[in-house]
């Protein structure tokens, strides 16, 4: 029953991320480039069983669309974020954005929310990096480096394989 239960929560935090990206609305060219997309279950010192969904693209306006979802299975809290504003330093890619939902015991919805994306440089299918999800308290940013600057660099031991998914090669 346990196993159908997680996915079945799989499943609606697939859907709910494709149905996010599909909800951003386009702009007049209705021209999008992805940035970075994937799935990773986290390790977890603490032997939480997490899994973490998201996509993020860039519009043809430079703008940044996009989001995802952190679905704690021991702790049973999800968290649904999305992606405003992105940083590109060197081979990892900054992506920030407010928490937009909370279910379960969880941050508060309009706290900033931030990932990094760590490209390998070989391009799919060989597997890209992703950070564990860092919530921050509600802080006023205009960019992902305006986060960076209060949440300082994510650890390299903070970083996990990819299950699938790519980041874009900048």
């Amino acid at each position: 029953m346990k196993s159908l239960t997680r996915k079945a929560a799989s499943l609606l935090a697939v859907t709910a991320l494709a149905l996010t990206a599909v909800a951003t609305p386009a702009p007049p060219s209705h021209s999008i480039a992805p940035i970075a997309t994937g799935f990773a279950k986290p390790n977890s010192a603490s032997g939480n069983d997490s899994r973490i969904y998201f996509a993020a693209y860039e519009n043809a306006d430079g703008t940044v669309a996009g989001g995802g979802v952190l679905i704690n299975y021991t702790l049973d809290v999800r968290i649904y974020f999305d992606f405003t504003s992105t940083l590109v330093n060197g081979e990892d890619t900054y992506l920030a954005g407010p928490v937009t939902h909370v279910v379960g015991a969880g941050p508060p919805v309009g706290a900033t929310a931030l990932i990094a994306v760590q490209d390998n440089g070989v391009g799919y299918p060989s597997p890209d990096l992703v950070s564990n999800l860092f919530v921050l308290p509600p802080v006023p940013f205009e960019t992902a480096q305006d986060v960076l600057d209060i949440a300082g660099p994510i650890p390299e031991s903070q970083f996990f394989t990819l299950a699938w998914g790519d980041m874009k090669e900048y």
